[in-house]
């Protein structure tokens, strides 16, 4: 291994690493020790995490800093009215501030991080999110790598199309995507490199520079997790997902209402088994008075639950980047039934009643159906699934992608 010095800031932990946000950081964090040394700076409320946590962080993970974001009322002239109402004036100020602000240098994360980048003369400096590299101060320093994931104005806009959003709150949102929208047009430009995680996000001009780097399915070895053979007696539906995140909360109510209905209807004995981490006392008590549907929250092998399922499925009408489940699902052998919303990322790869079932119209009833009826088309389907998992989506091919951008960088940087 070369011997350079690599500075790695991101908002997801990269340990523990139960949710994808934090699996996309474990993987970009065990690529960049292929490629030189690496200084972790984790940005994030350390009370969102076990206390036992951070010596291992810094054992086995080389942490340099653990700092949290500033709240937003502390920005500007919003400092001065949030004495009088702080969670209030953090809210109104996060939707009305200056966008600029909001993406310029904390005045509490920054000054730590601007010591710890001048004190240690790193080679190169690679960024988890837009937001946060911008709030560290990042821009300015070079080489500068940012892996942008899961885009801001998408998350915005496509919250504003989603089903549920209040009348009051879609114009509100469109407005602070196109407000973002210039802001991160000067930033990007600013990096002297962009992973992306899908094409539709490289096709920005922005993002020109842009590289794509797909999730993928994540294991602590970096080796797929075993085929899963075909559970032809299975009538069970599997869906799981971080129940923190709020697109997985709307997409799951959405199906319910929708979906479970016909599915059921036309398959009674069909099942839908709910497992994840972070699920709320009121979603399970609400989804568990529903007939078939099982709530079971996290579990400690999800190898167990793939196992059982005859497929999963992804409701997800809207948020960022792509859903690393879906290709979780196919690395274990079960194929998915998705809305098309969740299918961004995957359609170039992942094609329509081959490798996954698409709903165009966001009803899963008509997939959920086909697939429980028809057993020899869901065995095809999650074997082609698995195959091009195998091809496109391993941490080799991960890791490779990373390597060749760094390599491109530093070598530009040292002309």
């Amino acid at each position: 291994m070369i011997d350079r010095r690599i500075l790695y800031l991101t908002t997801g932990s990269v340990y523990p690493t139960k949710i994808g946000g934090a699996q996309r950081s474990n993987l970009l964090w065990k690529s960049l020790t292929l490629i030189g040394n690496v200084d972790l700076v984790l940005v994030s409320d350390e009370k969102d995490l076990p206390s036992d946590v951070r010596p291992i962080l810094e054992k086995k993970y080389g942490l340099k800093l653990w700092q949290s974001l500033g709240r937003r009322g502390l920005i500007g002239p919003w400092r001065f009215l949030r004495p009088l109402w702080p969670g209030r004036v953090d809210q109104i100020s996060h939707h009305l501030g200056s966008k600029f602000d909001d993406y310029g240098p904390d005045p509490i994360l920054a000054p730590p991080i601007q010591s710890l980048i001048q004190e240690n003369h790193y080679d190169l400096i690679v960024g988890r999110y837009l937001h946060p590299a911008c709030r560290a101060g990042l821009f300015g320093h070079h080489p500068l790598i940012i892996d942008v994931d899961d885009l801001d104005t998408e998350v915005y806009r496509s919250r504003a199309s989603a089903p549920g959003t209040s009348p009051l709150l879609r114009p509100i949102l469109r407005w602070n995507a196109r407000r973002i929208d210039r802001v991160i047009r000067q930033r990007a430009q600013q990096a002297d490199a962009l992973w992306v995680c899908k094409e539709s996000d490289r096709q920005l001009p922005e993002f020109s520079k842009g590289r794509i780097l797909p999730n993928i399915p994540f294991t602590d070895n970096s080796l797929l997790p075993p085929f899963q053979p075909e559970n032809s007696v299975s009538t069970q539906i599997l869906c799981v997902s971080t129940w923190s995140h709020l697109p997985n909360i709307l997409g799951m109510e959405d199906f319910l209402q929708r979906s479970w209905p016909q599915i059921l209807q036309s398959v009674p004995t069909a099942a839908l088994r709910i497992v994840g981490s972070r699920l709320q006392e009121k979603h399970k008590e609400k989804w568990s008075h529903i007939p078939g549907v099982q709530v079971v929250g996290f579990v400690d092998s999800l190898a167990d639950e793939y196992r059982r399922g005859a497929f999963t499925i992804a409701p997800i009408l809207s948020g960022g980047g792509t859903n690393i489940k879906i290709v979780e699902s196919l690395a274990f052998g079960r194929t998915t039934v998705l809305t098309a919303f969740a299918h961004r990322g995957y359609d170039q790869s992942l094609l329509h009643r081959r490798h996954v079932w698409v709903a165009s119209d966001n009803n899963l009833a008509e997939g959920c159906i086909h697939l429980l009826k028809n057993l020899e088309h869901r065995a095809a389907m999650s074997a082609a699934g698995r195959k091009i998992i195998e091809e496109k989506f391993s941490f080799s091919a991960f890791s490779s992608i990373v390597r060749d951008t760094v390599e491109s960088v530093l070598s530009t940087s040292n002309r």
